[in-house]
């Protein structure tokens, strides 16, 4: 996909990053951070919207999600990714499988999930349980098992 004109720069995205941070965050009891990292777009970025990088506490977004799905998009996927933030930043539990990160997605009206960007590309079936699994990248039938019964993997058409 070509380059969007209404591509935020990444001056504008951490400031907006800033500016929901503060509205949306600044009045729980328990958060004492606003958000003082860098958020940016990246062009790499194919199946995700936005990611929280670990390490540099950094927030990247999609700006072909963008593009695709709009400013309430936006907003939403970067309330989404501070949330991973401040959990994070407060040694709370930021995966999306925890309780807080559950919990203070409902307090902030966070999205848990997204549009998804791409539509899968290959079917695989379980011999056993039939069982079908998309996804978008190739899967090697010879190497992974069905994750329910261990059954053999077959591609089946879309």
């Amino acid at each position: 996909m070509e380059k969007q004109a209404r591509e935020i720069t990444n001056e504008k995205l951490t400031e907006l990053a800033a500016t929901i941070s503060t509205k949306f965050f600044e009045h729980l009891p328990y958060i004492s951070t606003n958000f003082e990292h860098n958020c940016t777009n990246n062009n790499r970025l194919r199946t995700t919207a936005g990611r929280f990088l670990i390490p540099s506490c950094n927030i990247e977004v999609n700006p072909k999600y963008y593009a695709r799905y709009g400013q309430q998009s936006l907003h939403d996927v970067i309330k989404h990714e501070l949330v991973h933030y401040h959990l994070y930043r407060l040694n709370l539990g930021f995966k999306h499988k925890d309780k807080d990160f559950k919990q203070l997605c409902k307090i902030v009206d966070a999205p848990r999930f997204c549009h998804q960007m791409q539509s899968p590309k290959y079917r695989y079936k379980c011999s056993k349980c039939n069982t079908e699994f998309l996804r978008m990248r190739k899967v090697n039938v010879k190497k992974y098992r069905c994750g329910k019964c261990k059954g053999s993997l077959s591609p089946s058409p879309i």
